[in-house]
């Protein structure tokens, strides 16, 4: 038995549906190739509850050589989708909303989908146990105990279910196949594997590297294998330091011929600036693809205030200019805050 674990799709999303449903297609294919008998989705098929019917239609038209070839496809709502499809079964197509437990010969699937109230305490209960050579779980959850999932679920206010490494350990399971955190990890907790996928294509500038889907063997002792699916349009994060990398004059042309490309960019400006007042009304109107973060020192301004002036002289004379401190102590003395 071949699974493949992808998760947050998340159809539906302003702008991006062409490039999500084409990674979907290149899904499609490493399913037919490796001869996948199941394809796993833990959570956020969709990015709201109630997809337009085009959309759900574009999806399916995707996934219809599965059909053909007899593959079937899991998946189970996110916090995205949940409410709009309710168990949705439909030509080797069975989404759930609520706990199930799906048996596929030698193989028992367990759904947590989302739950206001449950999925990750759902998984946690007590009376778990093996009854199959293999035993896959399926939840849309946080794994609180990975630095990087606490710290950028909880900094969006999305740390549903938590789960820790002590409680997974403990899980009768050989795969745990998570969704909800959309960048890839794959690891091991005591003998439960354990993986997020992340999205299979990249939505924000929290998601950059290369996208993943695992394909899990259960041959033998359970093992599983990453698959790269690459990307279409990548978010890409550039520092500039103005002066350095690009001279004050230059910014705006040179952020404007990142127009004609396809990925999406964060520029980080840092470095000291004659005027930064002239410097952003030349930045008006950039292309759709580039943002600017903006962290530079505007010496027009600091010159014009007396405080700001012998706090900069200090820290410079003092520090050798370290831009990170002038620009943190720029910023709390501006308007002359205590």
């Amino acid at each position: 038995m071949r699974l493949l674990h992808i998760s947050d799709l998340h159809l539906g999303k302003k702008d991006r549906d062409e490039d999500i449903l084409l990674q979907l297609e290149k899904v499609v294919g490493v399913c037919l190739s490796e001869g996948v008998d199941i394809l796993l989705i833990t959570g956020d098929l969709f990015d709201v509850p109630s997809p337009p019917r085009a959309t759900k239609e574009a999806f399916l038209e995707v996934v219809e050589p599965l059909r053909q070839r007899g593959v079937t496809l899991v998946a189970i709502c996110g916090n995205h989708d949940r409410g709009g499809l309710g168990s949705w079964d439909r030509e080797g197509l069975l989404f759930f909303e609520e706990p199930e437990v799906l048996r596929f010969g030698e193989l028992r699937l367990h759904l947590f989908p989302f739950h206001p109230h449950g999925s990750g305490k759902d998984l946690l209960k007590g009376g778990l146990q093996r009854a199959s050579r293999y035993e896959v779980a399926l939840c849309h959850a946080s794994y609180v105990s990975n630095p990087a999932v606490l710290s950028q679920l909880g900094e969006d206010g999305l740390l549903y279910y938590p789960l820790t490494s002590t409680e997974v350990r403990n899980l009768p399971f050989d795969y745990l196949a998570l969704g909800h955190y959309h960048n890839p990890m794959l690891w091991k907790e005591g003998a439960c594997r354990c993986g997020y996928p992340g999205t299979i294509e990249p939505l924000s500038f929290k998601e950059e590297g290369p996208r993943k889907a695992f394909l899990v063997l259960c041959e033998g002792e359970l093992r599983v294998e990453e698959v790269d699916l690459g990307c279409r349009r990548a978010f890409r994060t550039m520092p500039w330091r103005v002066g350095v990398e690009v001279k004050e004059e230059e910014v705006p042309l040179r952020l404007r011929e990142l127009r004609g490309r396809r990925d999406f960019f964060k520029v980080v400006l840092t470095g000291f600036v004659r005027d930064g007042a002239l410097l952003r009304a030349s930045l008006q109107g950039l292309p759709d693809n580039v943002k600017v973060d903006w962290r530079v020192i505007d010496l027009q301004r600091v010159e014009a205030d007396p405080l700001l002036k012998g706090f900069f002289e200090l820290v410079r004379e003092r520090d050798e200019g370290d831009e990170r401190l002038l620009g943190r102590g720029l910023e709390l003395l501006e308007g002359h805050v205590d």
